[in-house]
C-alpha cells in the first residue's frame, strides 16, 4: 500500500573549488519542514476564519444599531411632549455617534 501523505523538503547546497577555481565536491543538507509548513498552513486559516468572523460581528453591529435608531425614529412618532421628543431626537444622535465610531473603527483595522 502507498503512502499519500505529503512531505515538504528544503534543500541547501554548496559547490566547493579548489584554489584554481576547479570545482571539486558538493555538500548539501536536507531538511524536513512539513511541520512548519502545516503549522503555517493551519495558522493561515485560523486567519482567514477570525477575519470572517469579524466581518460578520462588524455587520451584525452595524445592523442592529441601524435597527435601534430605526425604532427610535418610529417611536418619536407618536411622542407629543417636545421634552421626550428632544429626548428621543438625542438618543438618535448617540446611536448614530456609536454607529459612526464603530465604522471608523472597523474601517481602520484597529480590532486586537
Amino acid at each position: 500500500m502507498r503512502d499519500e501523505s505529503v512531505a515538504y523538503v528544503l534543500f541547501r547546497a554548496k559547490v566547493l573549488s579548489d584554489s584554481r577555481g576547479n570545482l571539486t565536491s558538493m555538500i548539501g543538507i536536507k531538511q524536513d519542514i512539513t511541520e512548519d509548513k502545516n503549522i503555517r498552513k493551519s495558522l493561515e486559516a485560523s486567519l482567514r476564519e477570525r477575519e470572517f468572523l469579524m466581518s460578520e460581528i462588524h455587520r451584525r453591529v452595524k445592523n442592529n444599531l441601524q435597527l435601534i435608531i430605526s425604532l427610535l425614529r418610529l417611536q418619536s412618532r407618536y411622542i407629543d411632549d417636545e421634552e421626550s421628543l428632544e429626548i428621543f431626537t438625542e438618543c438618535q444622535n448617540r446611536v448614530r455617534s456609536i454607529a459612526l465610531v464603530h465604522e471608523r473603527l472597523y474601517g481602520s483595522r484597529g480590532w486586537p
